[in-house]
């Protein structure tokens, strides 16, 4: 499992009221957790997620999808590639 990054703005984060999820995020938030078993990997490491197995497990949690909930987990997944890019990088 991926450790939280040490420089990981919680706090000071515009999504975030005193540390904590906004009501708008938390649906979000909460099925990316889930989903985190559910990458494709290449040659090179992740190259996103598995959008099918995603769909499927927000039915099967009973997670109402939307647009929204769709364009916040790809943020989510955009992030987390940056994320690995840059430590790919520095290695």
């Amino acid at each position: 499992m991926r450790q939280r990054r040490a420089d990981a703005p919680c706090r000071d984060c515009e999504h975030a009221v005193g540390g904590r999820l906004l009501p708008v995020n938390v649906a979000a938030a909460g099925l990316w957790l889930q989903v985190q078993g559910q990458w494709r990997v290449g040659f090179a490491g992740p190259t996103g997620l598995d959008w099918p197995a995603v769909e499927s497990i927000a039915r099967l949690l009973r997670v109402p999808v939307g647009p929204r909930l769709w364009q916040q987990i790809h943020a989510l997944e955009r992030e987390e590639l940056a994320i690995i890019m840059e430590r790919r990088e520095e290695k």
